[in-house]
């Protein structure tokens, strides 16, 4: 089932049935096989050859150019090589590295959140502050908003399920 093209390449009849990306893909499954493809390293080297690309082309200083020229180099090579079990080990070797200087990152983010939830909450309360108190339990520590202006009530916390009263 094979035609010789008209520049003498021989192809096969079946990629010329219309459904191209299916065999584009099929074709790279089977130029994979065998193959490393990516990992944490992997996603790392690209994220660098980004950011030095955009260095580069903010600063055009050459130096910036050689980084994500090597960076890209070493994707490449790492990525489509046969040798898993050497770029299993780099792969460890990063992580091992890597690590932890993760827990300072996570810690980072998590600070940021909470620091986004909480100046979004104080939005929310300055907006209703008219309309709405707020008070913490006192057993469990749960923000409860009461409607103001009742006078003296009872607060049930809807998380504990403790009853304690104040003036609204």
């Amino acid at each position: 089932m094979t035609s010789v093209h008209r520049y003498g390449i021989m192809c096969a009849r079946r990629f010329h049935d219309g459904n191209w990306r299916r065999h584009l893909l099929q074709w790279f499954r089977d130029f994979m096989q065998g193959r490393y493809g990516s990992d944490k390293l992997n996603t790392t080297l690209l994220i660098l050859y980004w950011l030095f690309s955009l260095l580069f082309g903010l600063s055009f200083f050459w130096l910036f150019r050689i980084l994500s020229t090597t960076c890209i180099a070493l994707w490449a090579y790492r990525f489509f090589s046969r040798d898993i079990v050497r770029r299993q080990a780099e792969n460890r070797k990063y992580i091992g590295i890597a690590h932890p200087m993760s827990g300072h990152v996570s810690s980072f983010s998590k600070a940021m959140r909470q620091w986004y939830y909480h100046s979004k909450s104080l939005k929310k309360k300055q907006k209703d502050t008219a309309s709405h108190r707020y008070y913490r339990c006192p057993h469990c520590g749960q923000n409860l908003r009461v409607p103001a202006g009742m006078g003296m009530i009872s607060i049930r916390c809807p998380k504990c399920t403790a009853v304690f009263a104040k003036k609204t």
